[in-house]
């Protein structure tokens, strides 16, 4: 009898203790960071998120980085490096290499303007599945 008290105490300690610990971590987490421009914000996400560098690059080489003034509040639709490469294969059948050559600067342009949503800043949260939105892509 004492043992199982013991034990039902030791549990509400370790609820109570996760608890604390998750709420804690709660208020202490940073605000976004805010980047004064695209080329900012692509220089921060190239190097804290190494699998997004195909997009980094595409949207390098693409010269849209430049052109986005400062108080756009778009919502760009981050693939992976894995899913990039797999789809630019089974829909362009192209890499990602021959999607950034010069000669295919025009379908690099469609491919990003396919993950742009130029509505406004979107959260997560805000966004559900299956959901359709217009796309910086004409006819998309």
């Amino acid at each position: 009898m004492v043992r199982a008290r013991s034990l039902v105490i030791l549990s509400v300690l370790v609820c109570c203790l996760a608890l604390v610990t998750a709420t804690s971590r709660k208020l202490h987490q940073s605000p976004a960071p805010s980047y004064g421009t695209l080329a900012e914000a692509l220089s921060a996400a190239a190097t804290s998120a190494p699998n997004l560098s195909i997009l980094v690059k595409a949207l390098q080489a693409s010269g849209v980085a430049s052109s986005v003034p400062a108080n756009a509040a778009w919502t760009i639709l981050a693939p992976t490096d894995d899913a990039f490469t797999s789809r630019l294969q089974s829909d362009l059948g192209i890499t990602p290499d021959q999607l950034l050559a010069p000669q295919n600067n025009q379908t690099l342009v469609d491919v990003l303007s396919y993950h742009v949503i130029p509505a406004g800043a979107l959260t997560s949260t805000q966004l559900t599945d299956g959901q359709q939105l217009q796309t910086a892509l004409q006819g998309a």
